[in-house]
C-alpha cells in the first residue's frame, strides 16, 4: 500500500481526527492543540493482513511554515521546517529549523526503537537565545538547581547533544554567552556584558567566563562534577582594579563586610575568590577570599585617622580573616597593619590590629581622632612634631568593647610641646609612651628649652567624664634664673611659693608635681582651655649655688637648698618649705649653715623658723 499528501495545511482542529489512543497523554493532546504546518508526506506499508505485527512500513515527508504554541513555552516557534522519516526501527528527524523572534533554532534527532525507553539522539543549536528564569522549568531538577545558583539573563549561542544507550543519558550543552548577567549565590557580586562559555560534558561542568563589574574585567573560571547529592569542584572569580563600593559589600560574607565598614574602606583593589564544593568539607563547601589593596584609603570608626596610599593583603579563608603587609600614609607619617578577625573564646569575633608608625605628623587630623578625653589633653598639652608608635587594637565584633595599647617616641628629637596649665615650652623630646585602658606612662622624658634640660618620668589619667590627672616624678630642671620663663609657668601656688623666697642666681629643681583638670572658668567658651587654672599638688627641691634668697633675712651668696610642698585647687593655695643650706653670707657675715620650717599662706606672709 501506498499513500502520497501533499500540502495538507495542518490546523489545531484536525488533531480531534487523530487516532484517540496515539493522543491519549495529556502532553501530546497540548502539542497538537497548539501545532500549525503545511505537511507533505509519503508512506508505503507492506505485510500479511493476519500477521500485521510482521507488516513493514516506511514513511518520509516534510513541514513547512510551521507555528507551535505551548504553555510550557515562554515564547511560540514560527517559520517551523523539518524533514522526516520514520519505520519499524525508529523516527529520525532532520534539518529542523524554526525561529522565536531573534532567536534562530536548529536541529536534528534520531530514535532507535518506538517504546519510551528507546535509545535516542538529538541535537539541538540555538542563535541569540534569551535566557532567564522562563527557562527553569525545562531542566532536570538537578540542572536547575545549578542554574539557580548563576542566575545567567542575556543572549546565549546554545548547542546541545543528548543521547541515550543502554538506559545511560548523558548530555553535552555548550553555551557560549554574548551579553549576560550572572550573579553567583555564593559572592552575588553582579557580572554584566559577559562573554565566555558554559560547557555541561556528562556530568561534568566547566566556566570560563569574562564579565565586567564597577567598570573592570572580572574573570570566572571553574570546574563543577555533578555527583550524588551534590556536587564536587570549585569556581573561582578574580579581578583587577576593583572599585570598593557599596555592590561588593553587599556581595561579601557579613563578617568581611563589616570589618571593611569599620575601617571606611575606599580605593580600589585586585582580588580571588574561590568556591569549594566537596562533601569532605565540613559543611559541603568552603569559600576563600584574596583581596589585594592597590590604592585606598581608610578611616577606622574607632580611630578615624585617616590614612592614603594603603595597599596590603586582605584573606579569608573559612570565615577567618587576616590583614598583612599593609602599609599607608598620612602626610610623612608611615603607617604598618597586620591583623585578623577570628572567633572568640565566648562565640563573638574578635578585631585584633597589629600597627606600626614613624614619622607621623602630631596635628590636628590626630587630635581629631583621638577619644575626647584624650583629645581635651591634647589640646592643653600643644603637642608638635612627629612622632614613631606601635600599638595593638582589639576589638568586639558587635560590641563597645575596645581595647588599645599603645606606644610611642617622638621621632628624631622633632617633638615640642607648650602646655596650657605649664606654658613652658620643651623642644627636642625624647623619651617612651605607652598608652593602656585609658592610662598614660612617661618613662625617660626629657626636654630642652635654651640652656636649660627638663627630664621627667610620669603618668597621666584620663578619666570618663574627660578630666585627666597628670604625676611627674623625678621631675629635674636645671641651669635657669629665677626670673626664667620655667618659674612664670609653674602652677600659680608654685610660681608663688618660689618668688616668695626671692632667689636670684643659677637654680636647679627637683621633685615630683601633680597637676589635675579642673571646670572651666565661668564664661570660658568650650574651646577654651582652663590655662593655668589647674589644680595641682607638689613636692620638690629647689637647689642654688651661688645665689641668693630672701627668707625674712636677706642671705647672698648661697650653697644650698629649699625644699618646697604644697597644693593649689587652682584659685587659692597653700606652700610649705624647708631651709637646708650648706652656707650664706647675711649682712656680711658667712652663716655656715641654716636649717629650719618656712610657710607662706595665702596671703604670701612669711613665717620664718630657722637655726
Amino acid at each position: 500500500m501506498e499513500t502520497a499528501v501533499e500540502g495538507l495545511d495542518f490546523q489545531p482542529r484536525l488533531a480531534a481526527l487523530l487516532p484517540t489512543d496515539s493522543i491519549a497523554a495529556d502532553w501530546h493532546r497540548q502539542a497538537a492543540a497548539g501545532l500549525s504546518m503545511r505537511l507533505d508526506l509519503t508512506a508505503t506499508a507492506a505485510g500479511d493482513l493476519n500477521n500485521l505485527q510482521a507488516a513493514t512500513f516506511q514513511v518520509s515527508g516534510g513541514l513547512a511554515d510551521g507555528r507551535f504554541d505551548h504553555s510550557g513555552l515562554p515564547f511560540p516557534l514560527t517559520d517551523m521546517t523539518a524533514s522526516f522519516t520514520a519505520d519499524r526501527t525508529g523516527v529520525s528527524i532532520t534539518n529542523a529549523s524554526a525561529r522565536s523572534g531573534a532567536t534562530l533554532f536548529r536541529g536534528s534527532a534520531e530514535t532507535r526503537g518506538w517504546t519510551d525507553q528507546a535509545d535516542f539522539d538529538c541535537l539541538l543549536e540555538a542563535e541569540r537565545l534569551v535566557v532567564g528564569r522562563q527557562w527553569q522549568p525545562f531542566l532536570p531538577p538537578e540542572w536547575a538547581g545549578h542554574w539557580r545558583k548563576l542566575l545567567p539573563q542575556g543572549e546565549v549561542d546554545l548547542r546541545a547533544e543528548l543521547s541515550r544507550a543502554a538506559g545511560r543519558f548523558t548530555p553535552k550543552v555548550s553555551l557560549r554567552c554574548r551579553n549576560v548577567a550572572i550573579t553567583h549565590y555564593r559572592f552575588p557580586y553582579r557580572l554584566d556584558r559577559t562573554v565566555g562559555t558554559v560547557i555541561l560534558d556528562d556530568r561534568l561542568v566547566s566556566l570560563h567566563l569574562t564579565g565586567q563589574a564597577g567598570g573592570n574585567a572580572v574573570q570566572v573560571t571553574g570546574s563543577l562534577r555533578i555527583v550524588d547529592g551534590g556536587s564536587v569542584g570549585h569556581i573561582d572569580v578574580r579581578g583587577t582594579d576593583m572599585p570598593i563600593d557599596d555592590r561588593l559589600l553587599a556581595a561579601m560574607p557579613g563578617k568581611g563586610a563589616d570589618v571593611l565598614r569599620r575601617l571606611r574602606a575606599a580605593g580600589t583593589f585586585d582580588f580571588s575568590f574561590r568556591h569549594d564544593r566537596d562533601p569532605s568539607l565540613s559543611k559541603g563547601h568552603a569559600n576563600s577570599l584574596d583581596v589585594r589593596l592597590t590604592d585606598c584609603s581608610l578611616r577606622y570608626m574607632r580611630f578615624p585617622y585617616p590614612l592614603t596610599k594603603v595597599r596590603g593583603r586582605v584573606r579569608m579563608r573559612e570565615g577567618e580573616w587576616t590583614l598583612s603587609g599593609l602599609t599607608a600614609r598620612n602626610d610623612t607619617g608611615v603607617v604598618h597593619c597586620s591583623g585578623q578577625l577570628s572567633p572568640g573564646e565566648d562565640g563573638s569575633d574578635l578585631l585584633t590590629l597589629e600597627l606600626s608608625g614613624s614619622r607621623v605628623v602630631l596635628d590636628q587630623e590626630l587630635r581629631e581622632a583621638l577619644p575626647v578625653g584624650v583629645a581635651r589633653f591634647w589640646d592643653d598639652l600643644g603637642p608638635r612634631g612627629q612622632a614613631d608608635f606601635s600599638a595593638t587594637v582589639r576589638h568586639v565584633v558587635g560590641t563597645q568593647q575596645t581595647q588599645v595599647l599603645l606606644q610611642a617616641t617622638p621621632h628624631a628629637g622633632t617633638v615640642s610641646i607648650e602646655p596650657v596649665w605649664f606654658p613652658y615650652r620643651l623642644e627636642q623630646l625624647q623619651g617612651h609612651l605607652t598608652w593602656n585602658d585609658g592610662l598614660l606612662e612617661l618613662e625617660g622624658w626629657r626636654g630642652v628649652h635654651a640652656r636649660t634640660t627638663v627630664t621627667a618620668d610620669g603618668r597621666c589619667r584620663f578619666l570618663p567624664d574627660g578630666s585627666w590627672h597628670v604625676s611627674l616624678e623625678k621631675l629635674s630642671a636645671n641651669r635657669f634664673r629665677a626670673d626664667h620663663e620655667l618659674v612664670r609657668a609653674l602652677p600659680v601656688g608654685l610660681q608663688r611659693a618660689v618668688a616668695a623666697v626671692e632667689p636670684r642666681g643659677l637654680l636647679a629643681l627637683e621633685g615630683s608635681l601633680d597637676i589635675y583638670s579642673t571646670d572651666r572658668q565661668p564664661g570660658a567658651s568650650s574651646g577654651q582651655s582652663n590655662g593655668r587654672h589647674c589644680a595641682a599638688s607638689w613636692n620638690c627641691h629647689l637647689d642654688m649655688e651661688q645665689g641668693g634668697l630672701d627668707v625674712g633675712v636677706a642671705l647672698d651668696h648661697v650653697h644650698g637648698g629649699l625644699k618646697i610642698a604644697g597644693q593649689t585647687d587652682g584659685q587659692t593655695w597653700h606652700a610649705s618649705g624647708e631651709l637646708d643650706l650648706d652656707s650664706a653670707i647675711d649682712a656680711g657675715q658667712t652663716t655656715p649653715t641654716w636649717t629650719g620650717p618656712r610657710q607662706r599662706d595665702r596671703a604670701g606672709h612669711p613665717d620664718v623658723v630657722g637655726t
